[in-house]
């Protein structure tokens, strides 16, 4: 498999992840860039990398043959993003669109448009949203704030609010991940990890702390029950 990653000191890197006796992760092609990378996702239909930068707007990169990595334009926004995603994997209307956070917002651009104004954009939390992420199972949006409270949107519904909102985060989200159709895990500066049913918002079905420490990242691990996590202790 292969995968990007993100550097804060103006590059794209593309590595090979391998197993067995091969190199377990091999950079195979790295191309400088004039922003610094904060995060970014790609669009299979459009063949394009997405990304939120240093820069205003939202970068647009080729993903395909001798043109990998090229630049491919910008689409202004109202305020900086501080992260982009790729809506293709929630299918319907939303197919080949995107959306970004902004301050305490969301807009969803359809990269078909001939125009850069965004199709929808609505206000998702009371502060500044700090994650951002995608339930395919659901075809839901999930975003996380600064507050740490954390909202679910139903794609294929009208977005005038949530279909949930998950309340016991003291501080800013900093991870939410999918574990199956129901049940996601939230993460937090505030040093916990908690378990949700999306149909029990109430509260969490499990809470855990991995050492007391802010937890700064949280990924699924290729799309099975198991996650990974980082904490200001370096765990």
């Amino acid at each position: 498999s292969q995968t990007h990653r993100t550097n804060r000191f103006g590059a794209l890197n593309l590595w090979r992840c391998a197993g067995g006796e091969e190199p377990l992760v091999e950079l195979k092609h790295s191309r400088s860039v004039d922003e610094r990378i904060f995060g970014m996702d790609i669009v299979e239909t459009s063949r394009l990398l997405v990304a939120a930068s240093s820069l205003p707007g939202i970068s647009l990169y080729s993903v395909v043959g001798d043109a990998f990595m090229e630049p491919r334009g910008r689409i202004p926004t109202q305020f900086d993003p501080n992260n982009v995603l790729s809506l293709d994997q929630l299918h319907g209307h939303v197919t080949n669109c995107i959306c970004c956070s902004q301050k305490s917002y969301v807009a969803i651009f359809d990269l078909k448009a001939t125009q850069a104004s965004p199709k929808v954009q609505w206000k998702v939390h009371e502060t500044d949203v700090t994650q951002l992420r995608r339930n395919p199972h659901l075809s839901c949006l999930a975003t996380g704030a600064w507050r740490g409270d954390v909202a679910l949107w139903d794609m294929r519904k009208p977005l005038s609010k949530p279909t949930s909102v998950f309340i016991k985060h003291q501080r800013s989200i900093t991870g939410i991940e999918a574990a199956n159709q129901n049940l996601f895990v939230t993460s937090s500066s505030d040093g916990y990890l908690n378990l949700w049913d999306s149909r029990r918002p109430s509260a969490p079905i499990h809470t855990t702390t991995p050492d007391r420490s802010p937890v700064l990242s949280l990924r699924n691990l290729l799309n099975t029950a198991n996650f990974a996590v980082s904490t200001a202790k370096g765990l």
